[in-house]
């Protein structure tokens, strides 16, 4: 099934970096790519952990074959803006009342509304063989809060997702971390790398 027609406005690129692949927690699909895509994708959202999740990770690979752990690729993180087009449709429920659900749909599609919205997504793109890797691409799992510690390195780049049950349980995060080795150091995401003694 191919992803609903939008159209991009604009185009930054966050960051750019030569990574070593660590593991990832799911697999490459061609599952919501545009016809004639050449490469994957692949969507990590906080309910990996639960019905009751925030978060969202967009990773797409231009290159043909399926990524394995191991491999020398290069990173890029980018926002874009889009036009979007979104249908939208009233549930009612015994427990919560009435629920609202949007899903997008083909720019012009009849009774839709257009909007603008800003995506993030990871591009994965192949890089030369001789080009050395400045980093590792990183998936940590944690039952505590939004906080990830990597000793001996250094996180370049972070992005999380959460998931819990309904009935309230603790839930865990998720985190896809780009690190960099460096000796001797402690980071906490949100805080200033500081060295050890």
């Amino acid at each position: 099934m191919s992803a609903p027609r939008d159209e991009t406005l604009n185009r930054v690129e966050d960051f750019s970096l030569i990574c070593r692949l660590g593991a990832l927690p799911l697999p490459w699909t061609k599952e919501g790519c545009p016809e004639g895509y050449p490469g994957h994708r692949m969507v990590i959202k906080g309910r990996l952990f639960g019905a009751d999740w925030e978060g969202r990770i967009d990773l797409w690979s231009v290159l043909p074959v399926c990524l394995q752990e191991g491999d020398k690729v290069r990173v890029k993180v980018l926002r874009a803006v889009k036009r979007v087009a979104r249908l939208s449709k009233t549930h009612y429920t015994r427990s919560h009342g009435p629920v609202e659900k949007s899903w997008q749909v083909d720019l012009g599609a009849d009774g839709s509304e257009e909007e603008e919205e800003e995506r993030e997504y990871w591009r994965i793109e192949s890089c030369p063989e001789a080009a050395k890797e400045r980093g590792l691409l990183q998936w940590r799992e944690d039952l505590e809060e939004e906080v990830e510690v990597a000793i001996g390195k250094k996180i370049l780049f972070c992005r999380n997702v959460r998931g819990r049950q309904r009935n309230g349980r603790k839930g865990k995060w998720g985190s896809l971390l780009i690190l960099e080795d460096v000796q001797n150091r402690i980071k906490r995401v949100g805080e200033e790398i500081e060295d050890e003694e």
